[in-house]
């Protein structure tokens, strides 16, 4: 049985651990990331009480959509989704758009990174925008609207601290029973790296959601990097399966 690395915060780790074990596949968990939203929770309601003053929301991750439903659930909040435009950067943040907070509508660009993201947004120059995102995130998605001359209003909804609890996987990289490793964003990779110091982790293959994860991977020099045409978990969990398919009939 193939033991495969998830290392997405705690509480989003469920989802992936499903698809794996359907396959045969051991999920091993091991959370390089934790949301920390406390201190930013205030500030968050007080701007979404005013969305009103917006056109368009974008949401930029998974974890700004978990940070801002936990806030509309804590506060009772009625919100008419049908006044604002909505946006996510890859069809897993809409897809939990649709579960999380039951938008119908959400833009996705067909490829999920920040230009095609900023690129294919049909915003209008007058139009307002809100980008809720984290705390460590860059400016590209800011930077690339008002170079447009929109109007954004960026606000941070949550910080990523380093992950801890789950298997033992620095032993288990020592024994080399890792088979793969899930990488869902840039963090997750450099989290992993110093959570598993100093075991080298480079030689195991790393299926990477999304292209973040994926050009970071790369940048801290891991030899075996793979990343699907569509950034969905099915697609990334499936070309693991492909790839441990080829591998068997070398």
């Amino acid at each position: 049985m193939k033991n495969i690395v998830i290392t997405r915060s705690i509480n989003q780790i469920s989802d992936i651990s499903e698809l794996l074990t359907d396959l045969g596949m051991n999920p091993v968990q091991f959370p390089c990331i934790e949301i920390d939203s406390l201190e930013y929770k205030e500030n968050l309601f007080k701007e979404l009480e005013m969305l009103d003053n917006y056109d368009w929301i974008l949401f930029t991750s998974r974890n700004t959509v978990k940070v801002i439903s936990e806030i509309i659930n804590e506060n009772q909040m009625k919100i008419n989704w049908n006044h604002i435009k909505v946006g996510a950067i890859g069809p897993e943040t809409g897809k939990m758009l649709s579960n999380a907070l039951k938008i119908s509508e959400v833009f996705t660009p067909e490829s999920s990174n920040f230009k095609s993201f900023t690129d294919e947004l049909p915003i209008m120059i007058n139009e307002k925008v809100l980008v809720p995102q984290s705390k460590i995130a860059d400016n590209k998605i800011v930077d690339n609207l008002e170079k447009k001359n929109i109007f954004v209003q960026k606000i941070i909804a949550y910080d990523l601290k380093l992950g801890s609890g789950g298997e033992n996987v620095p032993k288990m990289l020592k024994e080399n029973s890792i088979d793969a490793v899930i990488f869902t964003s840039g963090s997750t990779v450099t989290n992993f790296l110093k959570r598993t110091h100093p075991e080298n982790s480079k030689n195991t293959p790393v299926f990477c959601m999304g292209e973040t994860a994926y050009k970071m991977a790369l940048k801290e020099g891991f030899n075996f990097v793979f990343k699907p045409n569509k950034s969905t978990l099915i697609d990334t969990v499936g070309l693991l399966k492909n790839y441990f398919i080829e591998a068997s009939r070398e």
